[in-house]
């Protein structure tokens, strides 16, 4: 069996009455209509003429972007050095964006810096990490996430890291991924 919906009127607010037919206006103050005409789902408040409902398309989750390289990388560099980067297309909206790698040290004296620069604005996209291995075979997890807004523009993401006491600093794992929220 199939059923087709031509038209349908649904009134919120209102006392019993008789059925109005869609597009007439509404008696009682703060009464509302929501109708359905085949076509398009409108909408009427305190009498107002019927005006098409529409709603934004879903936004999440779009853009997904990603860059990753799971080879370990070592350095003694005191500067910070790039392990991976991602560069967005020209891009409008609200971004979530998640890092992440793993790092370790020859020396438990000696620390690694680690954070996500972003390239284009010449600052850390969150909070620079700063960890100091308890034994020289330890890999430990780095991380962390936030919100940035784009207004047609692109933007370039870096995990970045270096060496800090004169010892080798080494990076795995490293990952990016930003996606739109709003």
């Amino acid at each position: 069996m199939t059923v087709k919906i031509t038209q349908q009127t649904l009134d919120i607010g209102a006392d019993p009455v008789a059925p109005a037919a869609n597009g007439t206006a509404l008696s009682r103050p703060g009464e509302a209509r929501v109708a359905f005409d085949g076509a398009n789902i409108v909408q009427s408040v305190n009498g107002a003429a019927y005006a098409p409902v529409t709603t934004a398309a879903p936004v999440f989750g779009q853009d997904f972007q990603g860059a990753s390289e799971r080879v370990r990388t070592t350095t003694t560099s005191t500067t910070f050095q790039t392990k991976v980067a991602l560069t967005t297309p020209v891009l409008t909206g609200d971004y979530y964006y998640f890092w992440q790698a793993l790092v370790d040290q020859s020396s438990t004296t000696s620390q690694i810096e680690i954070r996500l620069w972003n390239v284009d604005a010449g600052f850390s996209q969150g909070q620079w990490q700063l960890v100091q291995p308890t034994n020289t075979i330890e890999r430990i997890f780095t991380g962390g996430q936030g919100g940035f807004s784009l207004a047609a523009s692109s933007v370039t993401f870096e995990i970045q890291w270096r060496a800090l006491g004169g010892n080798t600093a080494g990076i795995e794992d490293a990952l990016i991924t930003i996606y739109r929220v709003g």
